[in-house]
């Protein structure tokens, strides 16, 4: 097992309030499961992620989809820094204030250049929600 993993396995189930982020202490996402292989962050629809409908504004998609992505590089050591260079999200569902959405991160492949990883959004009942990629270079 990869020594981040084994490290942030012991916070499965506690809440992110004191990452180096600030936008993840916001999110305030939940640690869900932490594998090699995935990440698992669970967030509360709270009102400020809602749009005018109280509907899961589209654009904290984006957010949590980016957290749970870089938490995963994190987690797994990749070194040095990587920023997003592009996004793709398959918007197909939604999700009402006051419920919870679980965010999986997964490193699909690790280039020379460029990282890419993939994202899930599902409803706690399972339903996906949105799917996404994205593509990451490091900063040097």
């Amino acid at each position: 097992m990869h020594p981040g993993v084994e490290k942030y396995k012991a916070y499965e189930g506690q809440y992110i309030d004191t990452a180096p982020s600030a936008v993840s202490n916001w999110l305030r996402g939940k640690i869900i499961e932490v594998r090699e292989s995935h990440l698992t962050l669970g967030f509360e629809v709270r009102n400020e992620m809602t749009n005018p409908a109280g509907l899961l504004h589209g654009g904290m998609i984006a957010t949590m989809i980016d957290d749970a992505i870089g938490m995963h590089l994190f987690v797994l050591g990749i070194e040095p820094f990587h920023v997003s260079v592009n996004m793709h999200i398959d918007y197909l569902g939604t999700a009402r204030l006051g419920e919870e959405v679980r965010v999986t991160a997964r490193i699909v492949r690790k280039g020379a250049r460029i990282l890419n990883a993939s994202c899930e959004v599902k409803g706690i009942t399972g339903s996906l929600l949105a799917a996404g990629t994205v593509n990451l270079i490091p900063v040097r």
